[in-house]
Order: C-alpha cells, then sequence, then structure tokens
C-alpha cells in the first residue's frame, strides 16, 4: 500500500463512520418518537435533545477529521516507494470489490483508491503506448481479444481456483485462447462503481488508443464480457459509432456472458426496498444505507448504457424505465450466454431466476414490454447447471467462445 493509498483508506473510514452515525441517529430518534407517541407522552426538550443533537454532530464533525489525521501519520510511516495494493492479487481483488460498492464517490473524490481503467497483465497497469505494449505482449499478433470483467470484480475473475484434487493452477480463457489460436488476449480493469455509460465512453478512447499504438497492425477485435462487462461493451460501441471510430471495423464478434441487458432483478429489488424503506420516519435510515449504492449497481437495474437515460432522473426515486433502444453491432457477430442454476435450462425454476442475479431473458436481451435489444436468434446460448460467477469458467462457455472466435 502506498501513502496516498494509506491516507485515502483512513479518509474513507472516516467518512463511513460518519454516515453511519447519521444513520444511527435517524432511526434512534424516530423510535424515540415512535416510543413516546406509543406511551402517550410529548417529545422531549432542553437539556436532553441538545445533548442527542450534539452527540452525533460530534461524532459527524470528529470522524473525517480523525480519519484523515490517522491518515497522514499512517502514510508517514510507509515508504514512499511501496508498492500499490493492486499490484497483488488479493490486494487486486479487495479493490475491485471496494470500488464496486462506492466506486463513484471513489472517482468523484479522486481517491488513490479509485480504479483507473486500463490494460493489465502480472498485476500491473499497461499504457496504451507502442513501447509499454510491445514490452508486456511481445508476442503481438494482428488478432485481439479484450476481456471485461463485472461488477465488483477485477481482472484476476477470469482466472479459476486451482484443482480441487491436485491443486494445480488451472488455465483462464485467455491462457487457453493463447494456446488454441493465435489471438492475443487482454484483459481489461476498471471502476465498476463508476455509471456504465462513463466507462463504456473511456473503453471506447482505449480501444481507439489500442488501435492506433498496437505493435502490429489490428486486423481482428473480439470483444468479451462477462455480467456488467457486456453492457459496458455495448455503451463502447453505441458511442463509437457517431465518430466512426477506426476499432469498429475490425470488431469481428461481440460476446455477453450473463450479462443483464434488460436489468438485474436484484438491482430493482434494492431500489424498491429503498423508497419503501424511504416512506417511513422509523425506516429512513435505514434507506440511506440501501441509497449508498454505487452509481453502476443502480445502472444494472435497467441495463442503462447511454447517460441520457439517467442524466435527467433521480434513480433513486424515479419508478420508470428510460432505457433506449440501442440495436447490436451490425458490422459485427454476436455471442449471447445465459445460464440457468437448474441442469435443463428448459426447467421453470430455471426459467424463473436463471444465473440467480441475472434472468436468462435479460441476457438474451429480451424484455417484458417488447422492447428487446434484438440479437440474432443464432446467436444465442443457455448452458444449464452454472451459476452467475460460475459462467466464468465453465467449459461449455469456453467451448462456444473459442469456436465463434475461430469463425470470427
Amino acid at each position: 500500500m502506498t501513502p496516498e493509498e494509506a491516507r485515502a483508506a483512513a479518509t474513507l473510514a472516516g467518512r463511513a463512520v460518519a454516515g453511519v452515525a447519521n444513520t444511527v441517529e435517524t432511526t434512534h430518534e424516530a423510535l424515540a418518537d415512535w416510543t413516546l407517541r406509543t406511551l402517550g407522552r410529548d417529545r422531549p426538550l432542553g437539556p436532553w435533545r441538545m445533548i442527542h443533537k450534539g452527540t452525533y454532530a460530534a461524532i459527524r464533525t470528529a470522524a473525517p477529521l480523525v480519519g484523515t489525521a490517522a491518515g497522514h501519520a499512517a502514510s508517514r510511516l510507509i515508504d514512499p516507494a511501496a508498492p500499490s495494493v493492486a499490484t497483488t492479487p488479493r490486494g487486486s481483488i479487495i479493490q475491485g470489490a471496494l470500488n464496486g460498492a462506492v466506486g463513484s464517490d471513489l472517482h468523484s473524490a479522486s481517491s488513490a483508491l479509485a480504479v483507473r481503467m486500463s490494460l493489465r497483465t502480472g498485476n500491473r497497469d499497461v499504457a496504451c503506448e507502442r513501447g509499454d505494449l510491445s514490452a508486456a505482449y511481445p508476442d503481438a499478433s494482428s488478432q485481439l481479444v479484450v476481456f471485461v470483467h463485472g461488477l465488483c470484480h477485477d481482472e484476476n475473475a477470469w482466472t479459476p481456483r486451482p484443482d480441487p484434487d491436485s491443486g494445480a493452477p488451472r488455465p483462464s480463457f485467455a491462457e487457453r485462447l493463447a494456446d488454441d489460436t493465435s489471438a492475443t488476449a487482454l484483459l481489461l480493469r476498471y471502476n465498476t462503481g463508476r455509471h456504465i455509460s462513463e466507462n463504456g465512453r473511456d473503453l471506447s478512447h482505449l480501444l481507439h488508443d489500442l488501435f492506433r499504438e498496437w505493435p502490429v497492425p489490428v486486423t481482428s477485435l473480439v470483444l468479451v464480457g462477462h455480467s456488467m462487462g457486456g453492457l459496458v461493451i455495448r455503451s463502447a460501441c453505441a458511442q463509437a459509432r457517431p465518430a466512426g471510430s477506426p476499432w469498429l471495423g475490425v470488431t469481428r464478434l461481440v460476446a455477453t456472458i450473463g450479462t443483464p441487458h434488460t436489468g438485474a432483478p436484484l438491482e430493482r429489488f434494492a431500489a424498491a426496498t429503498e423508497r419503501r424503506l424511504a416512506s417511513t420516519d422509523l425506516t429512513r435510515g435505514l434507506a440511506r444505507i440501501c441509497h449508498a449504492r454505487s452509481a453502476g449497481i443502480k445502472d444494472l437495474r435497467r441495463g442503462y448504457i447511454h447517460v441520457v437515460e439517467w442524466a435527467d432522473c433521480d434513480q433513486d426515486t424515479c419508478a420508470h424505465d428510460h432505457r433506449r433502444h440501442e440495436p447490436p453491432l451490425e458490422t459485427a457477430e454476436h455471442l449471447v450466454v445465459a445460464s440457468t442454476v437448474t441442469r435443463d435450462p428448459r426447467h421453470p425454476l430455471g426459467r424463473a431466476v436463471g444465473d440467480i442475479l441475472v434472468r436468462t431473458d435479460s441476457a438474451h436481451g429480451l424484455a417484458p414490454d417488447g422492447r428487446h435489444v434484438g440479437f440474432p436468434s443464432q446467436s444465442e446460448h443457455t448452458v444449464g447447471g452454472v451459476t452467475h460467477l460460475g459462467l466464468l469458467h465453465d467449459p461449455r462457455v469456453y467451448e462456444h467462445l473459442r469456436a465463434r472466435i475461430a469463425d470470427a
């Protein structure tokens, strides 16, 4: 951990304590009022109220200051040349999860813990400059496959756990493609707590730089996204269309795996819960906990990939679906993979819950109101007996991907 990251972590902790104090105060006050009303007594004033308000105000004021002071003190004990938390698999995973939860706030505060979008290899960023790309990928080919992870993850999400029997490492999709095809696999990392449209814009710019700076001319580009990653890819394609970005012309295949194209039911439930909690004084403090969800998580409610879909409404209170129709990229082939927790994808339970986090109809771009994404029917596949995270390493998913890449 660098000194800057230590200061950022302590500052974040101080703000979290202040936020908790604010929630506790609201709940405490509402509960006290309810109790007094139930007992038929008036709300006490004077010294009690001064102590009540003063105590919580002191905590809210002091917590951020203490956090900032502790961060500065801790940073003095850390070697200025210390590596970032993102240079180890465990640290990178923790940072990815943190950014998924509150990444929009970290980005707004320019926190040292905020993830910046970049290509990654060996737990280190790779700049989209010809010299850095040549050094990081000495066997660069003209065919590229870019993997984009999902919410609260990082590039290590594509790496499966070691074999449970032998303990031997198992190859990821990217590593297997390097052996089975002539393509060069690239792993992307980004702040999943930011709006999907913002990450889509940044991905479009990164692919533009990659196309221009890659050591050899790029003739084929394949984009593979898991969960939120598929939405980020679709957003990047949508934003690159008006500009006629050159990387669109070489994009041969867009693969989305377990992507909630028309929304995720879990986030819709969280939004409904927040509105319900905010409707009464007694639970309004708890609503603030739900409200703390990142912008990226809130975009998953409807599968928003455009700025205009969320910019003109309050996502915390708006119950309307502002999703625009965004057709698939016309110049590329598509692979759309869904899964069910039941072995038989046609089982009623499997059709109802999908992979637990994403239903099969949403993963295939189908919407109850008929506003479908419009993927070609031959591009849709469903695998049974796999959870949402299991899709990242399922051999059947890989075979679909390998075969389509070979065709492309």
